[in-house]
């Protein structure tokens, strides 16, 4: 449901993994510890490092709750199958890969391309889908390279269409000078 663990859960895992070591290390020395003022001070140092070692696993998994709570309560597209009936025809990988390109598209339209309204996103559900159909490499391939790909095809189409053919064209009169 989640994107997997962000950046700042991937820094306190490595965190609690050297508290870990910091507090076996401590543990170790203070059960062999003799002397009554070294057992008294490594026993000091061992339980606030045990505490760090406790509050980075909490924070950890505070941080993980959220994302969750986020996923859950972001909108959910539609099911493939309700977006696009060509979905029906390619396999779950691939249509988790067709999503992935498909919103990296959308994303990428809005940024290069605010000449257009709005991109029939069916269009791009087919150009995709024939990808995944006519392409072996089509799971392996960067969603970058997708987005390339549909980008140069969209760009093919809208230089092979006629003149007014476009979205948010001007439709100047023709000047028959």
């Amino acid at each position: 449901m989640s994107d997997g663990p962000t950046r700042d859960e991937e820094i306190l895992a490595r965190l609690a993994e050297r508290d870990l070591a910091a507090v076996e290390r401590t543990h170790d020395k203070l059960m062999a510890a003799e002397d009554a003022a070294e057992i008294a001070e490594l026993g000091r140092t061992y339980t606030r490092m045990a505490r760090s070692l406790r509050q980075t696993l909490a924070l950890k998994a505070r941080l993980a709750r959220e994302r969750e709570a986020a996923a859950v309560k972001r909108p959910r597209p539609p099911e493939p199958e309700l977006v696009h009936e060509g979905l029906r025809t390619v396999n779950a990988d691939q249509r988790v890969q067709i999503e992935r390109a498909r919103d990296a598209v959308l994303l990428r339209f809005d940024v290069e391309r605010p000449d257009w309204d709005e991109l029939d996103e069916a269009m791009v559900y087919d150009i995709l889908i024939t990808l995944a159909e006519e392409d072996e490499d089509f799971l392996e391939a960067p969603v970058e390279t997708l987005v390339a790909q549909v980008m140069e095809l969209i760009a093919g189409l809208e230089d092979d269409a006629e003149p007014g053919d476009r979205p948010d064209e001007d439709r100047a009169p023709h000047d028959s000078a």
